[in-house]
């Protein structure tokens, strides 16, 4: 067991996040019995980076020394957040994943800070990666688990996320297409960019419902363009050797189509949305497939090479 947790990477948190997720959005379509299986999966999956963790904490010292790591590090906190609103509904545990959720945003906040004061400065445009959306605007997702726990501060969360991707969108933008120069295994990376703008659009959704028509259809037409500016991308991306970062292409497809569908329902007379939505679905679906088996494969390579 601590030879297995000893290879388990750190952004596998992302592909926990995106399992998780994928579960509330078959839930969204009326199928909850694979809604909550997907949660259960993903449930062990944090699970077993909570073991990381107190077995090898060593090895997550040293990853937090690799800003590429630590920027992705949120998605475990965004994990326990989701896996809180499955928790949530069972007799007795209100409470329970209350105080689950609410630590998760505090560490969700502490990993910001430590980012921010670690390597953010002194500036160099080398190093950002899409993974800083990850850092600052996966702060998205606690309007969007926040309506049975704290919805006021779901709300406030929302525009400090909305503030925090207008200042990082043109950053990333001109790091990953002026500046360029990413290392291959960064190169999934740029799965991420799909996701901020879909998970403000989801938080704005479930927060305001359709109070804020502009901001919602805005956020839509954004979202919409960079997911199929990163579905084109995903071919290139493929092609390479698997790398853990693969899993940053998962959630960014599940958080798509998670608000194409809610806006699908907040617009029925737009019935090409809820058939892209649809679509999106599959596509989610087929990545997050594709990762875990290629997963499975990682580890078990890893495995295999421990014991000879």
């Amino acid at each position: 067991m601590k030879h297995f947790l000893a290879g388990i990477p750190l952004p596998m948190a992302g592909l926990a996040l995106a399992v998780c997720s994928l579960g509330n959005l078959f839930k969204l379509w009326g199928n909850p019995l694979i809604g909550n299986g997907l949660a259960i999966i993903g449930g062990v999956m944090v699970f077993i980076l909570v073991l990381k963790l107190l077995i090898h904490p060593g090895h997550v010292r040293s990853d937090f020394n690799n800003p590429i790591i630590v920027a992705v590090t949120p998605t475990f906190t965004m994990a326990i957040m989701i896996l809180a609103t499955y928790i949530e509904p069972l007799a007795g545990w209100h409470l329970v994943a209350q105080i689950l959720w609410l630590v998760a945003v505090v560490l969700h906040i502490g990993l910001m800070i430590y980012f921010t004061a670690r390597f953010v400065f002194p500036w160099h445009i080398g190093k950002i990666y899409p993974s800083w959306f990850v850092m600052y605007v996966g702060i998205g997702v606690i309007p969007v688990t926040s309506l049975n726990f704290y919805p006021t501060l779901g709300k406030t969360f929302l525009w400090i996320a909305l503030a925090l991707y207008v200042i990082v969108l043109p950053i990333v933008f001109k790091r990953v297409y002026w500046h360029k120069k990413m290392p291959e295994a960064t190169l999934p990376l740029i799965g991420i960019i799909a996701a901020p703008a879909s998970l403000c659009l989801a938080g704005c959704i479930t927060i305001y419902g359709g109070e804020i028509r502009w901001l919602a259809i805005a956020l839509l037409c954004l979202a919409q363009a960079l997911y199929v500016f990163v579905l084109l991308q995903i071919p290139r991306v493929l092609r390479l050797s698997f790398y853990p970062s693969y899993a940053a292409l998962t959630f960014p497809m599940v958080i798509s189509a998670t608000a194409l569908t809610l806006s699908a329902k907040q617009l029925p007379q737009l019935q090409f949305l809820h058939v892209a939505g649809i679509i999106e679905t599959v596509i989610a679906c087929a990545m997050v497939l594709y990762v875990i088996i290629h997963y499975i494969v990682f580890l078990n390579t890893h495995m295999m090479k421990r014991e000879a």
